[in-house]
């Protein structure tokens, strides 16, 4: 995993599909910590 202290970008307004919300309940994952791992660069490669 990299770790970073600073946006790669700048996020502006967050969506997310009805389907993507029902998942994210379903899973421990947090919506939160994916769209931090993604502003910071950490794209799973």
């Amino acid at each position: 995993m990299i770790y970073s202290n600073s946006a790669k970008f700048p996020l502006g307004q967050i969506v997310a599909t009805p389907g993507a919300l029902e998942l994210l309940q379903e899973t421990s994952f947090s919506a939160a910590a994916l769209v931090s791992r993604h502003v910071h660069g950490d794209w799973g490669d």
